[in-house]
């Protein structure tokens, strides 16, 4: 998972995120976590690595969805909150 991570900020999209176990993400089968509103992108990293830390050893999705269109924007993979750090901090 080399990805960068790149916040949406400017846009209206919702982030919603998923998580699962190493198992079940071979399988490709995701649990539905909470919705993030967009107010300020500190705020939506803050919770991002809280949930990473309440799900220590899953691996998380992160998704910004568009509502009007109802399409995926962005989709990042995290395993674990320190990979999110490393990433947060290269993208800014």
């Amino acid at each position: 998972m080399t990805q960068s991570y790149r916040y949406p900020g400017g846009r209206n999209d919702g982030i919603v995120l998923e998580f699962t176990d190493t198992r079940r993400f071979k399988a490709g089968s995701w649990q539905s976590g909470p919705t993030i509103a967009i107010a300020h992108e500190a705020q939506v990293l803050t919770q991002v690595e809280q949930f990473l830390t309440d799900h220590p050893g899953d691996y998380v999705r992160l998704l910004s969805i568009d509502p009007k269109a109802k399409q995926r924007q962005v989709e990042q993979i995290f395993k674990c909150r320190s990979e999110f750090q490393i990433l947060r901090h290269r993208a800014a």
